[in-house]
């Protein structure tokens, strides 16, 4: 329901394009589909290089999305330094199904 309304507010309110940060996390949320992932990193998807996914700040706002989307979840670990982030995808979601 929420990417039907999000659609039509872009239309509604002139964006012609969809916002870069959505069109990341799309790309992101194929590559979990497609690939079955339970567990991510950022590192993982800047290392792969895809469209609009290419810089560190791209990759953060895109699973920002996610999180807002309840398709992630961030996991913070201790490390000694700083702090190791992994994603949780959403068990709900029936990856790889």
């Amino acid at each position: 329901m929420g990417e039907y309304l999000r659609h039509h507010a872009y239309r509604a309110y002139g964006a012609a394009k969809i916002p870069p940060e959505v069109e990341g996390a799309q790309s992101i949320a194929s590559l979990i589909r497609s690939e079955g992932l339970k567990t991510l990193k950022a590192r993982d998807i800047y290392n792969r290089r895809r469209s609009g996914l290419t810089k560190s700040q791209q990759v953060k706002a895109a699973l920002s999305v996610l999180i807002e989307a309840d398709w992630l979840r961030e996991i913070r670990a201790a490390t000694g330094g700083s702090p190791s982030v992994d994603y949780a995808v959403n068990p709900k979601l029936e990856v790889g199904k």
